[in-house]
């Protein structure tokens, strides 16, 4: 699982659904386990490893209410993975591609 998975679930678990602890969850993943991990080069600035993950998402809140997949796993400033989004059609009057964006 994925930490935003984790999150996903803790949130959900511990009923923390405000905008402000979403984004506190958010932060608990990324900036202070960081942190926790004694991580020097964290965060994007000139000279950091460039270790990152980039999601299909407009924000943090976006791709944990969309469970977004991860788009592209980069390490050491090198794409290692990544994954092409998917495309669902709703077949109702007429078939419509929709993207849980709205």
């Amino acid at each position: 699982a994925n930490m935003l998975q984790v999150l996903h679930m803790g949130l959900h678990v511990c009923q923390l659904m405000g905008y402000g602890q979403i984004n506190d969850g958010l932060n608990l993943i990324t900036h202070h386990s960081a942190r926790t991990l004694n991580l020097q080069d964290y965060g994007i600035a000139a000279g950091n490893s460039a270790n990152l993950i980039i999601l299909p998402a407009e924000n943090g809140f976006d791709a944990l209410r969309r469970q977004v997949p991860v788009r592209y796993s980069v390490r050491g400033g090198k794409v290692i993975a990544s994954t092409q989004p998917a495309q669902t059609t709703v077949y109702l009057e007429q078939p419509e591609a929709i993207d849980y964006k709205r």
